[in-house]
């Protein structure tokens, strides 16, 4: 009875031993398996922390740009509103001497007439073209614009 209680533990024990490992070998399939998926979960995180690196370096100098664009915007504004105002100014003085070329080349007109007595329809040319050429506006404005510019 002895010898079948015995025969018996130890039948139990190799059983037992068995089964620790199918367990053991089970839990080492299981360990492989989970390691080889958070490798996979561990490269695919570090793809995307390059990729998201990548962003924020793209993102960084989007900003930059930006800033230049506003900076460059602004720059152009405080060059083209002097630009403008310089333009308009000389605009003015090119239509006003070439008004005034006007009432000289009348006025001349009027002098070399004189000399040969046929003055009178020419006179009232010229104080046309001299009331055209506003020259009371052009004698105030002028010396504005020169000085302004």
């Amino acid at each position: 009875m002895e010898v079948t209680q015995i025969a018996h533990a130890l039948t139990r024990k190799w059983a037992l031993q068995r089964t620790a490992r199918l367990r053991a070998d089970d839990l080492a399939d299981l360990v492989k398996e989970r390691t080889q998926e958070l490798e996979v979960a561990n490269h695919r995180l570090a793809e995307e922390m390059k990729e998201r690196q990548h962003m924020e370096v793209e993102l960084r100098l989007a900003q930059k740009l930006e800033a230049i664009g506003q900076l460059a915007a602004g720059i152009a504004h405080e060059i083209n509103t002097p630009m403008q105002y310089i333009g308009d100014n000389t605009h003015f003085l090119e239509t006003a001497f070439k008004n005034m070329l006007e009432v000289v080349d009348a006025y001349q007109r009027v002098v070399d007439s004189g000399a040969k007595g046929e003055s009178a329809a020419l006179v009232e040319e010229a104080r046309a073209v001299a009331a055209t050429a506003k020259l009371d506006f052009v004698r105030k404005r002028v010396p504005r614009a020169l000085a302004t510019t």
